[in-house]
């Protein structure tokens, strides 16, 4: 499922807005939508179902790269910090954009913006590149940015990458890069969840479709690898922590590698068992199935930005494995609820659904938006939607309205959605 050209053309002359005339959201009110996603979506997921989940008041703020203030990453607590929820701070934002869970991921990326501070005199803060890019910016007394340090592929493996945001992201870029993100209908939805949440209406049942595995233990493909197993491949495992060529262009053939390996070993490993030999578990089984994969589906210098390319690719690979896969395409209007069908009608034959978002103009070298996911769940109530992705070996979940209006904003050039059967 490709976003068409007709579609493309409507979003591209969609009314745009700038964030820094945004108005703020209360802190009161970003603590009701924290909460209102804890009491409903954490509620009936498998990592915090069960747990008495808070919302914590010592927000990270989080920043455009012009210095204008639009999100918050707040803590959740459950006998300590156990992950973040990224909440809109503007009243026409999203209400939400993430979920990440994991134990003292918000006091760790404190501990590192303190440290790069201290050491530089310099002011440090976050910037965010929805849905899952994370830049640490610091700015001198002046405001003015001096340099800047990635944290989004790992905590363990930040680095500087100063040149790269300077020579890429250009004055243009900057002007539109986050202009998708406030809308009339956001006002909307963040008032009526202000509003619902006082009276706690919620007689709808739960929309929810998800992968077998997903739904037994929440794993997805899970390679063990620096003692601890991931959920689903990762590009920063090819050399130089997220600086090589593969790593930073090769999240396609790692969202093939996903779904090979799951048909394969899962899904349905007589028909498809062809499709990968080794161990799941085992990282260099893993790692040569990745080599293999980018071997089919070698990204061009802006990486693999097609998902009728990503197909043929993929049907290639699976033809010399002897294995016969069939693409499912689906020609209906690229909207919330064909797309929402799209993704549950591959999951309830137990097929990871790869997502692609093309939304930003030019590739730069560090492609947050520019990205290939894997879906292995989506879930809906009270018009609420998530989906749960596998993006660099992590489980994270995300706003599905947020997901959708970047492959669909004036400043994307595609992406789409694709299952196998």
């Amino acid at each position: 499922m490709e976003l068409n050209k007709a579609a493309l053309n409507r979003c591209k002359h969609e009314k745009s807005k700038s964030l820094k005339d945004g108005i703020l959201l209360s802190k009161e009110d970003v603590l009701i939508l924290a909460d209102h996603h804890i009491h409903h979506y954490l509620k009936e997921d498998i990592q915090t179902k069960g747990k008495q989940v808070k919302a914590s008041s010592q927000f990270i703020h989080l920043y455009d790269f012009e210095n204008n203030l639009y999100a918050y990453m707040v803590p959740l607590m459950s006998q300590g910090e156990i992950g973040y929820i990224i909440v809109g701070a503007i009243e026409d934002g999203y209400d939400s954009y993430e979920i990440f869970i994991k134990k003292n991921i918000v006091k760790d990326i404190k501990s590192i913006m303190k440290d790069l501070s201290r050491s530089s005199n310099l002011t440090a803060q976050l910037v965010y590149l929805p849905p899952t890019g994370y830049v640490i910016q610091l700015i001198n007394e002046q405001g003015i940015p001096q340099q800047y340090f990635d944290i989004s592929y790992s905590l363990e493996q930040y680095y500087e990458i100063t040149d790269d945001i300077n020579n890429y992201l250009t004055e243009i870029e900057l002007e539109h890069l986050y202009k998708h993100i406030r809308k009339d209908e956001n006002k909307k939805r963040i008032k009526n969840i202000l509003n619902r949440e006082s009276i706690e209406v919620s007689l709808n049942p739960i929309d929810e479709v998800m992968l077998s595995t997903e739904r037994s233990s929440s794993t997805f493909v899970p390679v063990y690898n620096n003692k601890t197993y991931s959920y689903g491949g990762n590009q920063v495992w090819w050399k130089d922590g997220g600086k090589s060529i593969k790593s930073l262009l090769g999240c396609g053939p790692v969202a093939a590698a996903n779904i090979t390996n799951y048909l394969a070993k899962i899904t349905n490993p007589i028909k498809y068992g062809e499709l990968y030999s080794g161990e799941t578990s085992n990282y260099h089984d893993f790692m040569n199935h990745m080599d293999n994969l980018y071997d089919y589906i070698t990204p061009k210098a802006y990486g693999a930005v097609s998902v009728s390319e990503f197909v043929a690719n993929l049907k290639e690979y699976a033809k010399d494995q002897g294995v016969s896969l069939h693409a499912v395409w689906k020609d209906t209007s690229f909207s919330i609820e064909s797309t929402a069908e799209y993704i549950k009608e591959g999951l309830n034959i137990n097929s990871p659904v790869a997502t692609l978002n093309l939304s930003i103009p030019k590739i730069t070298g560090y492609p947050y938006q520019w990205h290939w996911m894997t879906i292995t769940k989506y879930w809906n109530k009270n018009n609420d939607r998530w989906i749960v992705v596998s993006t660099w070996g992590q489980r994270r979940s995300i706003n599905y309205y947020e997901h959708l209006g970047a492959i669909t904003s004036f400043l994307s050039v595609g992406g789409g959605f694709m299952y196998f059967k």
